[in-house]
């Protein structure tokens, strides 16, 4: 009980990095920073939203697809994004779930819908943590710890995968894997067992992978795309675009570290430090910082209106 209680309040010690970062920095100076802003570089890069959750969409169409599941890219917007917003306003956070739904109540599969979303979520922690070591390669002297860890992070997975595709032991950590993350109440509700995730898992070759994954950098071109688009109405043309994606990276690999509560903290303590490195003020690294922030909230508008023209009843028992 005592360790759960400490994993509850750790996630605060994020608010109180950005309480230290906010004494240290001159608010006079954060103050006219922000009047600064070209508001309309803001505006364009919120646009990118768009096309970007349609490539997300796109990505989950193509890997239900292959499981024998058609909806039109259209459907599968609106599922994706009832998703996001089911996501942001429900307890649980069962966003992703969502689309299970959907297709449960449309007479699929539901382990099917599972196997698709399952696989796109790794695909895009994946290819994000491809980036961010990559990234880390470029700022070694910034973060050598990081490089480390990253290093013995992508080496299990492969080991791990290595395992998982060539040895019995798959059946284990797969239903390890699967009934972590499958809310009891939804495991009894679909029927899903265990056997059935593994059969729907190896309808996907390699190139189906592939494609996914291409598929994924195309939504991260359209992000890293916002995040110019920030830089530029903040005026941050000392940064160019490649170090600004690996910063990005970086910063987004940190804020996972389970301490805050949506990187709040972490983020901005990375980017104060990586974008030091470019003679950034650190008013200007936390204004930046607070930007991709409130480009997530972006996500729930789009997401509301999703569920407005196609909107699901979520039952969880």
């Amino acid at each position: 009980m005592k360790i759960k209680n400490l994993n509850k309040y750790s996630y605060f010690l994020g608010l109180i990095i950005l309480g230290i970062i906010l004494i240290k920095i001159d608010l006079r100076e954060l103050k006219n920073t922000f009047y600064q802003i070209n508001i309309k570089y803001f505006i364009a890069a919120g646009f990118l939203t768009i096309p970007m959750l349609l490539n997300k969409a796109w990505c989950w169409q193509y890997l239900t697809k292959k499981q024998g599941i058609s909806y039109s890219l259209k459907n599968s917007f609106l599922m994706y994004g009832s998703g996001i917003f089911l996501g942001s306003v429900t307890p649980g956070k069962i966003g992703d779930f969502a689309k299970i739904f959907y297709l449960k109540k449309d007479g699929h599969s539901p382990i099917k819908a599972f196997v698709a979303t399952l696989v796109d979520r790794f695909l895009d922690l994946g290819v994000f943590l491809t980036i961010s070591f990559i990234g880390l390669l470029f700022f070694t002297a910034l973060f050598k710890r990081h490089l480390i860890l990253s290093g013995v992070l992508l080496t299990t997975i492969m080991l791990i995968t290595t395992i998982f595709l060539k040895n019995n032991f798959y059946k284990k950590l797969a239903k390890k894997i699967f009934y972590k993350i499958t809310p009891q109440k939804y495991q009894e509700t679909w029927k899903i067992n265990i056997n059935g995730f593994w059969e729907n898992l190896k309808v996907y070759k390699l190139k189906n992978y592939l494609t996914a994954i291409l598929i994924t950098l195309t939504s991260l071109t359209f992000y890293f795309g916002q995040m110019k688009l920030i830089a530029l109405g903040l005026g941050l043309t000392q940064i160019s675009l490649i170090y600004l994606i690996f910063a990005v990276s970086i910063a987004g690999l940190i804020s996972l570290i389970p301490i805050s509560i949506a990187g709040i903290g972490t983020r901005d303590a990375a980017l104060i430090i990586i974008f030091g490195k470019f003679l950034i003020s650190k008013e200007l690294a936390l204004i930046f910082s607070a930007s991709i922030l409130l480009l997530t909230l972006v996500f729930v508008p789009i997401g509301f209106i999703c569920y407005l023209l196609k909107p699901i009843r979520i039952k969880t028992n």
